[in-house]
């Protein structure tokens, strides 16, 4: 997670999918109940994983996306 917030922000992460401003969960936008959910996961898991779990889950990127 370090790296996307690094690259991204932490604010884009938290970014509302329609890019508003006020959204959140008092205030939701009209994506905000489908998106939030799978964001949310998404957040979790990019938080316990490291560049090291990843490097370990494929012997390389080639071997992924291989068809």
């Amino acid at each position: 997670m370090e790296i996307v917030t690094a690259i991204d922000g932490e604010m884009r992460i938290q970014a509302c999918v329609l890019d508003l401003e006020n959204c959140n969960n008092e205030r939701p936008c009209p994506l905000h109940h489908a998106i939030y959910p799978a964001k949310s996961l998404m957040i979790d898991y990019l938080t316990n994983e490291t560049v090291d779990s990843f490097s370990e889950k494929y012997d390389s990127v080639n071997d992924y996306f291989e068809t």
